[in-house]
């Protein structure tokens, strides 16, 4: 992934750029429960470690359980889908998509603006924090997310949106949830410094291939992708565990479990013997 700024409108906009490096994914986490995207992981496989979140649709602040609007095809939430290697926007969606989810207005649709959805949506077109999806015409996709709501951080309007996307390359462009709920997560590098609430509904994620020699090593109280990676593994492995993200005393204890069971140092680190023990048959 590569990750830039630029400033625009008296607004810093981050840059995240991928490609079929990263298989693009969907999550709710726990149904009917908004939850801190800092510990949502999505479902990574066993050999993949959880590289990119971020906000995708809006929800009804009034109601707890609520964590997604508009899953409906026709009203003003535009519905975007992924087909494994291409994003479709309503109503251009094709029957042979891996998972179809809300979003908001379009931006952009085959390099011209588009503004399907945003009569319905006026209220928030003015100036916010906004997340961004989209692709470029190599097939890369591109998730930006702009600052907002501070003195020297304008944040953008629809009209200045369409505008960035096209500066930048995009060929299509959504806007997903704005304003406080616009973040995104690199591994466990927060994207964005506008914030005002951690819980969130339906996110997008992204899983990487990890190699053995990147792999942190990791102790009591560590938290993130790479201990939700290490609590996977060890119920791949045979110790149950609940891959929250957080390690703390079960987690330690499972660690200890694991390294008796297999002949290492008892000491309830997840260390270089540790992790080439744990991954050992799940990469090369």
């Amino acid at each position: 992934m590569e990750i830039t700024k630029i400033r625009l409108y008296n607004t810093d906009i981050h840059i995240i750029k991928f490609g079929p490096e990263i298989r693009l994914d969907t999550t709710l986490g726990i149904v009917g429960k908004r939850e801190d995207i800092r510990y949502m992981f999505g479902n990574p496989k066993p050999n993949e470690v959880t590289a990119l979140r971020c906000n995708l649709s809006f929800f009804n602040m009034g109601d707890q359980k609520s964590e997604e609007m508009g899953t409906g095809r026709g009203d003003c939430f535009v519905n975007m889908a992924y087909d494994g290697s291409r994003l479709h926007f309503e109503p251009e969606i094709p029957t042979s998509k891996l998972w179809e989810v809300p979003a908001a207005y379009m931006l952009l649709r085959n390099g011209k603006y588009d503004t399907l959805g945003e009569s319905g949506l006026r209220s928030i077109t003015g100036a916010n924090p906004r997340t961004m999806i989209g692709q470029d015409a190599k097939g890369n996709i591109y998730v930006l997310i702009s600052e907002g709501r501070r003195i020297n951080q304008k944040g953008l309007t629809a009209a200045e949106q369409r505008e960035v996307c096209r500066q930048i390359g995009l060929k299509d462009a959504i806007n997903a949830d704005g304003g406080g709920s616009s973040v995104a997560f690199v591994y466990d590098t927060q994207i964005g410094k506008v914030w005002d609430g951690r819980y969130h509904g339906r996110i997008l994620v992204g899983y990487n291939k990890y190699t053995l020699s990147e792999l942190p090593n990791l102790k009591r109280n560590a938290k993130g992708v790479y201990v939700n990676l290490m609590q996977r593994l060890l119920t791949y492995k045979g110790i149950p565990m609940d891959p929250d993200g957080k390690y703390g005393p079960k987690t330690e204890q499972a660690v200890k479990d694991y390294q008796k069971k297999n002949g290492l140092k008892v000491d309830g680190k997840c260390g270089p013997q540790t992790w080439g023990s744990l991954t050992k048959g799940v990469i090369g």
